[in-house]
C-alpha cells in the first residue's frame, strides 16, 4: 500500500492528492499508520492519524490538497442531531484506500459507516478502492 500511495503521489495528473486510508479496526489502523510512518522518505511526507470524529472532520475540512490521513470507518458515524453526513472536503482530489472489510461490507455496521464516508466525501472526483489484504 505504501508503494501504491507513493505512485499516486508521483503522478502529476493527480495534482497532489489527499490519501485517506480507512480501516475497520484500531489495531489495523495503527499497524498501517506505523508502516506508512516508517516510509516517510519514500512518501516524502509524514502521515497523520485522526484520533476522533471531530479531528477527522477538521483534518479533511482544513486541507486543500496533499497529505496522508489514517482513520477508522467508525469515525464517519453521524454526530448527535445529524441525519445525513455533511461534506467533509471542498476539494475533489481525494484517494480513499479502504481495508478489505469495507470492500466486502462484512457487517451492517461497516456498510452504514461506509455509506457515511462516501456521503462525506461526495465532492471527491478521484475515489479509489484497493484492498489491504
Amino acid at each position: 500500500m505504501c508503494c501504491y500511495a507513493e505512485k499516486l503521489l508521483q503522478q502529476s495528473e493527480m495534482n497532489n492528492p489527499t490519501i485517506l486510508v480507512v480501516t475497520d479496526r484500531n489495531d489495523l489502523d495503527g499497524q498501517l499508520f506505523n508502516t506508512f510512518s516508517n516510509a516517510r522518505e519514500l512518501l516524502r511526507q509524514t502521515p497523520v492519524q485522526a484520533g476522533s470524529r471531530e479531528e477527522l472532520r477538521g483534518m479533511l475540512g482544513a486541507r486543500q490538497a496533499g497529505g496522508i490521513i489514517f482513520t477508522t470507518v467508525q469515525k464517519f458515524s453521524l454526530l448527535n442531531g445529524e441525519e445525513v453526513h455533511p461534506s467533509l472536503s471542498r476539494h475533489g482530489n481525494i484517494v480513499v484506500i479502504p481495508g478489505k472489510a469495507m470492500i466486502v461490507c462484512m457487517s451492517r455496521e461497516i456498510c452504514v459507516h461506509l455509506y457515511n464516508a462516501i456521503t462525506a466525501l461526495r465532492q471527491a472526483e478521484k475515489l479509489s478502492y484497493a484492498g489491504s489484504a
